[in-house]
């Protein structure tokens, strides 16, 4: 005859506990999961176009776009670059490409994060490094 321990019963009834408190411990995170997004800054997303207007006054800018313009806002965390150097709003020409990021604020504005003025600056090519040749193995 083979002894019966408790280990297996008390393996049971912790497997049993955890099904048990599963669902009440899910619920409790649910509900803290709308606060926090709340709380959270909506994530920045990218945009490029060319420049159709700049209103300097009202800290917009207009992006030409095929079927109809965005205007996008700028306040005072804009960080606005040309030539890759800090650059201001005044540098702004219209025809000029222009890129960056931007969030929906919480009225529905689309607000300028950072802008590029002009062209994307060129990237430098690194060389590609020379693969040594591998010796063959001899079996």
């Amino acid at each position: 005859m083979k002894k019966h321990t408790s280990g297996g019963l008390f393996i049971a009834v912790l497997l049993a506990a955890s099904f048990v408190i599963t669902p009440f411990t899910l619920s409790a995170q649910d509900k803290e999961k709308p606060a926090a997004a709340a709380k959270a800054k909506p994530q920045a997303y990218p945009f490029s176009g060319k420049l159709g207007a700049v209103d300097k006054e009202k800290k917009t800018i207009t992006i030409l776009g095929k079927e109809k313009s965005r205007t996008l806002f700028l306040d005072d965390h804009t960080k606005i670059v040309k030539n890759e150097k800090a650059a201001t709003l005044a540098d702004a020409a219209v025809g000029e490409d222009v890129a960056g990021q931007l969030r929906k604020t919480a009225d529905g504005k689309e607000m300028l994060v950072s802008l590029r003025i002009g062209p994307k600056p060129a990237v430098e090519e690194k060389p590609a490094k020379e693969k040594a040749d591998k010796p063959a193995k001899d079996k």
